[in-house]
């Protein structure tokens, strides 16, 4: 199933990801590893570089926040990606996540309204709507 997962991991992947920094540490290495290790895509940011800076005299920055995605997400989103948005309280920017179209078969899906007036068709809906959890 496809899955996205998304947050501050506190935890940078490349050195270019943490201004000012030379070494990668274990924690760097560990979490790139098991990014690769589990297939994961680590979408490219647009607009900015980092996600997170101290706001202080002497600024640091970094990119602390992402979304990875499972492959077959990528296969049901082919144009999804990630932007930096404007900070405005937080120490984090936001992030928007645009998902683009969603692939489907050449079957389109059309609803007529007259399948609203079939006996027992909106119960059927309702039913199968309630099995799902969300």
């Amino acid at each position: 199933m496809p899955w996205c997962l998304g947050g501050d991991f506190n935890l940078v992947r490349f050195l270019l990801e943490r201004s000012g920094s030379s070494t990668f540490t274990s924690a760097t290495i560990d979490f790139s590893d098991f990014i690769s290790g589990q297939g994961l895509i680590d979408l490219p940011l647009e607009g900015g570089t980092f996600t997170w800076s101290n706001s202080r005299e002497v600024a640091l920055h970094s990119r602390l926040d992402r979304f990875l995605l499972s492959s077959d997400w990528e296969e049901h989103f082919p144009n999804i990606r990630q932007r930096r948005l404007q900070r405005l309280l937080s120490d984090h920017f936001p992030i928007l996540v645009e998902g683009g179209n969603f692939q489907r078969d050449s079957r389109s899906f059309r609803f007529e309204n007259m399948w609203l007036k079939a006996n027992g068709f909106v119960d059927k809906v309702r039913s199968w709507w309630e099995s799902y959890t969300f």
